[in-house]
């Protein structure tokens, strides 16, 4: 069975979180989205779903083929952390003019598993 099949596409679908969405919402609709969004909590509750949605929604394309676009870019560890060079690389991509329209979208998860340098580096 394709897990994505229940996976929900969209904000009106997701169990819970529902300040925190309308909050996303009002802050797309008012063109006042900040530069980084950080979603924290507890594991396995959806931040990474809400993030996803808002990707898809923000880039004008469905969550299910968010991964092949060109203006989104997921950063997850390579081994146990996330690396230096992968932090640099997506700096190098995210300082780049979006290939489709406004956005350019990365996505770092599980944050808390960048090697110091790499987070400062993301910092900085």
């Amino acid at each position: 069975m394709n897990n994505n099949a229940q996976r929900p596409r969209s904000w009106d679908e997701v169990i819970g979180h529902q300040a925190a969405i309308a909050r996303i919402r009002r802050m797309i609709e008012r063109d006042k989205l900040p530069h980084a969004l950080l979603f924290s909590g507890p594991g396995d509750i959806g931040k990474r779903l809400v993030a996803e949605i808002m990707a898809a929604q923000l880039l004008g394309t469905e969550t299910a083929l968010l991964e092949a676009h060109p203006d989104y870019c997921p950063l997850s560890p390579d081994g146990a952390q996330i690396r230096i060079g992968q932090v640099r690389e997506i700096q190098r991509i995210a300082g780049m003019a979006p290939v489709r329209g406004a956005f350019r979208i990365c996505l770092v998860e599980p944050a808390d598993c960048m090697e110091p340098p790499a987070a400062n580096c993301l910092l900085k």
